[in-house]
């Protein structure tokens, strides 16, 4: 994560030393692992794999991160042939000392 980005901590460790945190990400992710959902509802689509890679750009130069489960609802922001860049909420695991509750 880049300085400066906000998130919702949801929970510790038994030590204090790490947060459970959510948090927004956009990135790029194959078309194949997606389900379009067009309804109304508040997202455009859904992960249907345990097993889909995030990307920074559409020829996948550089991993964002590889634990997005099956289910993760998400917005598609645009497509480039055969990838979607989506934006998501993610939850992982960050150390406290860098973060600085507001």
């Amino acid at each position: 994560m880049a300085a400066d980005t906000y998130v919702y901590i949801i929970g510790t460790d038994t030590t204090g030393e790490w947060y459970n945190i959510l948090y927004e990400m956009t990135g790029w992710m194959d078309k194949d692992f997606i389900e379009q959902d067009n309804t109304d509802n508040d997202y455009d689509g859904e992960l249907t794999t345990n097993s889909a890679m995030l990307y920074n750009d559409q020829k996948k130069t550089r991993r964002l991160v590889s634990d997005l489960k099956a289910g993760t609802k998400f917005n598609i922001l645009e497509q480039q042939e055969n990838m979607f860049r989506i934006q998501a909420v993610v939850e992982g695991w960050a150390s406290a000392k860098y973060i600085a509750k507001i």
